[in-house]
């Protein structure tokens, strides 16, 4: 489900979710956004030195282009450029740490966002899309040309 809300999101914004570009920034990335997670979940990986310090806090990790980035600093809605309350909700409900509190497949197919098929759709801003060589630039500010994307159409 984690995997579902991530392209569904990329899909229904044009936006990236999680734009890292190495394991580490991944990582930090979602924790941007979702926050660090419980320290349960932070022991059980067998990989958490490479992520977390003797504490269970994040390390620090800086991109390619000097960003830092702080877990619990992004909404969902900033992060996707996005004000569609189900949908939005939608995603959270299947970004959760914790796997067992994730929606089934069966609840996503009851969401209110999947059954409802012909509401519009809200955005804070126009979806721009980058081009494959320009997809990183956007993240960090850089200036080039972009695609506007237009929201899609309701099935009916």
């Amino acid at each position: 489900m984690w995997s579902l809300g991530c392209i569904i999101a990329e899909l229904y914004t044009g936006v990236p979710i999680f734009p890292g570009e190495n394991e580490q920034e991944q990582l930090a990335c979602i924790m941007e956004i979702m926050g660090v997670p419980d320290q349960e979940l932070i022991q059980q990986s067998e990989r958490r030195h490479l992520f977390f310090d003797r504490r269970g806090e994040p390390r620090v990790v800086t991109n390619s282009r000097g960003k830092r980035r702080k877990a619990g600093t992004k909404t969902l809605s900033q992060a996707l450029r996005c004000n569609d309350a189900l949908f939005l909700d939608f995603i959270q409900q299947c970004l959760q740490w914790d796997p067992s509190k994730r929606l089934s497949p069966e609840q996503a197919f009851q969401h209110e966002w999947i059954s409802q098929s012909t509401r519009p759709v809200v955005r804070s801003s126009p979806i721009v899309a980058p081009t494959d060589t320009e997809h990183r630039q956007e993240e960090y500010g850089g200036k080039s040309p972009r695609l506007l994307l237009h929201p899609p159409q309701p099935i009916i």
